[in-house]
């Protein structure tokens, strides 16, 4: 979105004095605020409860016990039994910003997983860590994060930090990428992956599995002047859940669009391609994603992932889960 003559000539002044000042695309003030103050620590309660409209209580409603009835819902989720219980954190001798961060990461090619609370947290290599930051970095000790796995709405960037590191474990060995699109996480066919013989399942499902958008091209901007062509790639929308003290890895179908700016632009193409996924045909896409991630045909068993090769608890994060999806079933009435 463009900025306002008005809104940039205040910037531009606002930098002559020396002041950091930018312009950040966000939902509303208001939304922007609420996240804030969600994340702010040891918050007043009386203080709290002025500034939420609505408010989390503790209560005890007894759960029904499992349906018996047909028919079986299958559920795009499958059961989280391992989760990193440990990271790095990092301290420096001067205020770390997101931008400065995202750069760092970006710059390591993937050996660096990267997110900032009340402390910088990180997953990779000590050794990597130093050469990247060098002098910066003043200390960095293993950091604990068990008990806020517990809390994940109230620590949504700890929530996005275990989303990039479980994508990054699940291609590590795969003809597949990993990207972030706002809030949400990505796994994607691999284009230039030499042998693409993993994508036989998918292909047979979807036709082909990557390509080029005929006709149409990536809007331009400030910072990308030159017209550039769109291309697509089957992908999956990767989250994670907390649900009845349980841990879920939400895996959806989608569409990842190059450049990311055009994905609004590409709606038209990504509702035709996607306008007949219901039912039988989203059922097979799911079984060909669930066996390409796993890395097994087997059903009912457990596989676990690291982001890296090697490393200790507090640098390569871990996760275990299950293979086969979850399912419901209508209660008897």
């Amino acid at each position: 979105m463009p900025v306002a003559p008005p809104v940039e000539e205040l910037l531009i002044a606002a930098r002559a004095k020396g002041v950091k000042a930018a312009y950040v695309a966000i939902e509303t003030s208001d939304a922007l605020m609420l996240r804030i103050w969600r994340n702010l620590p040891g918050k007043s309660p009386e203080l709290d409860k002025k500034v939420r409209k609505s408010q989390a209580a503790s209560v005890s409603i007894p759960l029904r016990g499992a349906g018996t009835r047909k028919p079986i819902m299958r559920l795009n989720a499958l059961p989280l039994t391992g989760l990193p219980g440990e990271c790095q954190s990092l301290a420096f001798t001067c205020d770390k910003e997101w931008r400065a961060l995202r750069d760092v990461q970006r710059k390591s090619e993937g050996r660096l997983i990267l997110t900032k609370a009340d402390t910088v947290l990180a997953w990779g290599a000590e050794a990597e860590v130093r050469e990247h930051f060098k002098a910066d970095l003043k200390t960095l000790a293993p950091f604990d994060i068990g008990d806020r796995l517990l809390m994940l709405d109230d620590h949504l960037y700890l929530k996005g930090f275990l989303e990039e590191a479980l994508c990054a474990a699940i291609i590590r060995g795969k003809p597949l990428l990993t990207r972030t699109h706002g809030r949400n996480a990505f796994i994607i066919a691999d284009a230039h992956a030499q042998d693409q013989s993993a994508f036989t399942a998918l292909a047979q499902i979807t036709g082909k599995v990557h390509g080029q958008i005929d006709g149409l091209v990536a809007p331009a901007d400030d910072h990308h002047p030159d017209p550039e062509r769109v291309r697509w790639a089957e992908a999956l929308r990767i989250s994670l859940d907390l649900r009845d003290g349980k841990y879920w890895l939400i895996v959806d179908p989608d569409i990842w669009i190059w450049p990311s700016r055009a994905r609004r632009v590409a709606d038209e193409f990504m509702d035709r391609r996607r306008g007949d996924r219901f039912n039988k045909k989203y059922n097979q896409l799911l079984d060909a994603w669930v066996r390409l991630i796993v890395g097994t045909d087997v059903r009912n068993t457990e596989v676990t992932v690291s982001a890296f090769a090697s490393g200790s608890a507090a640098e390569n994060p871990s996760f275990s889960f299950g293979t086969r999806t979850g399912f419901s079933q209508r209660h008897v009435s």
